[in-house]
């Protein structure tokens, strides 16, 4: 039993280099993905903050000023679940009454906090007795709110930003019940103990592997979708008519990125193909149009070459983030259907000097 508890303070500190490291990789980060680059370097360095806070002060045996213990306090029960939220809600927006019902009981927080640790007394008796449960209950329901929006948010998305998705909000459960736990497991064996830093690290990696899952994992995930996209370039490729290129290729390329729908226009901007939720077939198409017809999706336009317009996709809101490969693929599809499409133009020349040669032949 001791040599378990000797285990201990090392998977701690684990914790905080572990979450540290995705702090640091979601900071490298977030000048290419925007806010929510940024909330996540501050949510997982929120995190390791708190964490090394619960470590030091064990492992150096030495009592810290009140206000590092109520900023642990702060950090690991107010901060990191507001931010988790706020890293959410960078996607799409959260009703009104949520964000400030969420800010406000993050502020009045913070301030009983500082109150608590600052006046002793104030520790005993009531209303103090309710604070951990009010704490703790807190962490949970804005934390669920994360969970369940991003499990929701994967429906409908490629497998690599579904599963990325979803294994953030597995994660952010199991780290909401592991918080959960040891807060109130003080004096209990060491295997239990032991048990809840493990679960803890579990749903670091899966965080990790969430956030910025490595190549090798991206390529096995992206299988089905690949096959997909391989079957379409050989139908795109095939075709023998513009109507053709955009019969093959649009289907496959809202699928691609789990998108809303795509069109293809003219260098006019006018559309000349529609497919879902997009502007319908000869509608003049706004350059500065960014937003579907019900304004849930960002556009991607990707040029088709000179004097062959462009593809214009819109994308989920999720997708610049959790699926920025699948934009790239987007490009790739693009340079297929300039191909296909001169391809058909030197077609239709073929045929129409054919016909010329037949007519002035009779």
């Amino acid at each position: 039993m001791e040599e378990l508890g000797d285990v201990l303070p090392w998977l701690r500190l684990a914790l905080v280099v572990a979450f540290a490291l995705l702090a640091t990789v979601a900071l490298v980060r977030a000048s290419r993905s925007g806010a929510v680059g940024w909330w996540a370097a501050a949510m997982f360095g929120s995190l390791a903050f708190a964490l090394a806070g619960a470590w030091l002060p064990d492992e150096l045996a030495v009592e810290l000023p009140w206000w590092l213990d109520a900023l642990w306090v702060v950090l690991l029960l107010l901060a990191f679940p507001y931010l988790l939220l706020r890293f959410t809600a960078s996607f799409r927006s959260l009703p009104r009454w949520l964000e400030y019902l969420a800010a406000t009981l993050a502020v009045g927080g913070v301030i009983a906090t500082v109150v608590r640790e600052a006046i002793p007394e104030a520790r005993l008796g009531q209303p103090w007795d309710s604070y951990v449960p009010v704490m703790l209950a807190y962490w949970l329901l804005v934390s669920l709110v994360s969970v369940v929006r991003l499990w929701q948010a994967g429906r409908g998305q490629p497998t690599v930003a579904r599963r990325r998705m979803r294994l953030m909000s597995v994660a952010a459960a199991v780290l909401a019940l592991a918080v959960l736990a040891e807060v109130q497991l003080n004096d209990v064996p060491v295997p239990l103990r032991l048990s809840v830093l493990l679960a803890a690290l579990f749903s670091e990696a899966a965080f990790g592997l969430g956030f910025r899952p490595p190549r090798a994992v991206r390529l096995s995930w992206r299988q089905t979708e690949e096959r997909y996209l391989q079957t379409a370039t050989v139908a795109v490729l095939r075709a023998t008519t513009a109507e053709e290129v955009a019969r093959e290729l649009l289907p496959p390329t809202v699928r691609l990125v789990g998108g809303a729908g795509a069109v293809l226009v003219d260098p006019q901007s006018r559309v000349t193909s529609s497919y879902g939720q997009a502007p319908a077939t000869g509608t003049t198409l706004e350059l500065g149009e960014e937003s579907d017809p019900n304004g849930r999706a960002a556009r991607e336009a990707i040029p088709l070459g000179p004097g062959r317009g462009r593809l214009v996709v819109w994308t989920s809101r999720y997708t610049p983030f959790f699926g920025h490969e699948e934009v790239s693929l987007l490009r790739n599809m693009g340079a297929i259907a300039s191909l296909a499409l001169e391809r058909c133009l030197l077609l239709e020349d073929e045929r129409a000097r054919r016909t010329a040669v037949e007519g002035s032949a009779a």
